[in-house]
């Protein structure tokens, strides 16, 4: 008997627009993409499916992504998780607190589906 390898996640911490946006996306490189309505839920989607990256945007309304990346680099076990950060061209502060904080890639939301082959392919082996 031939056994399936288990799928590939993503989670995805973004409005509705982008989460619509990046789950077409990673549908075509054969990964499912999770989603959490707060920072307890994005913890527990991850302890529960194991995603390979996470896709984080800096716009969520009700979603404190600065506490999320801070409390995912501090976690022994998710430490080492890849973040892609994502925002408004504009928010230079953002993108340098987001470099502070850990994220491994930070690029502005007009970037994130364009180029998300080589975004992905950048925080994970495809």
């Amino acid at each position: 008997m031939i056994s399936e390898a288990p799928p590939r996640r993503l989670l995805v911490l973004a409005d509705l627009y982008f989460a619509a946006k990046l789950k077409e996306c990673a549908r075509s490189f054969s990964f499912e993409t999770l989603g959490a309505r707060d920072e307890q839920s994005a913890f527990e989607r991850i302890e529960t499916h194991a995603p390979e990256a996470v896709f984080l945007s800096m716009n969520r309304d009700g979603f404190d992504w600065r506490a999320f990346l801070s409390a995912l680099r501090a976690n022994a076990a998710t430490s080492t998780l890849p973040v892609l950060v994502f925002g408004s061209h504009v928010d230079r502060d953002g993108f340098r607190e987001a470099e502070a904080l850990g994220a491994d890639i930070i690029v502005p939301n007009s970037r994130v589906a364009s180029e998300f082959p080589y975004l992905l392919a950048s925080l994970v082996k495809l």
